[in-house]
């Protein structure tokens, strides 16, 4: 097989498997329960992420009993459950 030959056959099969990375997605399954996050004071930042999919994914999430709280001032908050992009 020649150079260019070669360089086809190179060409064609990342061309192949670029197509078949970009359809699989990401898949998520979380199945939790009885979780606490706590937090106390001033200025800080609180964040739970649970079961997120991205690239065209899938998310499965059984959630039971999911507690996040804080006291303070000027604190931040965020909670992701089962995001799917």
């Amino acid at each position: 097989m020649n150079l260019k030959s070669k360089v086809v056959a190179v060409a064609i099969a990342t061309l192949f498997a670029g197509s078949a990375f970009a359809q699989s997605g990401s898949q998520s399954k979380v199945d939790v329960g009885n979780i606490n996050q706590t937090q106390a004071g001033l200025l800080n930042k609180q964040e739970m992420d649970l079961g997120n999919a991205k690239a065209g994914g899938k998310s499965d999430v059984t959630a039971k009993n999911i507690n996040q709280t804080q006291a303070g001032l000027l604190n931040q908050q965020k909670m992701n459950v089962g995001n799917a992009q």
